[in-house]
């Protein structure tokens, strides 16, 4: 009698730790494409801030250029961290 129940008790928590895993196992892909999207969403903006000053960069005057070319040489380091930090981390 005693072991009836012991297979059936190790049964259930068997079937309900299955249960767990999967639920684990799909939380894992949500997080993972929730940081991939995340990842390509700052990235691009880096690089339209990068652009817009490159653009400012090249229509502006003698005068302004050195602080033009300042603030384009900026973007570009922050966009290129922010590639170098999710390659290290995420891939």
């Amino acid at each position: 009698m005693d072991e009836c129940i012991t297979k059936e008790m190790t049964k259930s928590l068997l079937k309900a730790f299955e249960g767990i895993n999967e639920s684990l196992e799909d939380f894992q892909k949500a997080c993972a494409s929730t940081i991939e999207s995340t990842e390509k969403h700052i990235v691009s903006a880096l690089f339209l801030r990068e652009s817009a000053m490159l653009i400012k960069l090249a229509e502006s005057s003698f005068v302004t250029r050195w602080y033009y070319k300042h603030k384009y040489r900026e973007a570009k380091y922050h966009r290129i961290k922010a590639e170098r930090f999710f390659n290290q981390n995420f891939k």
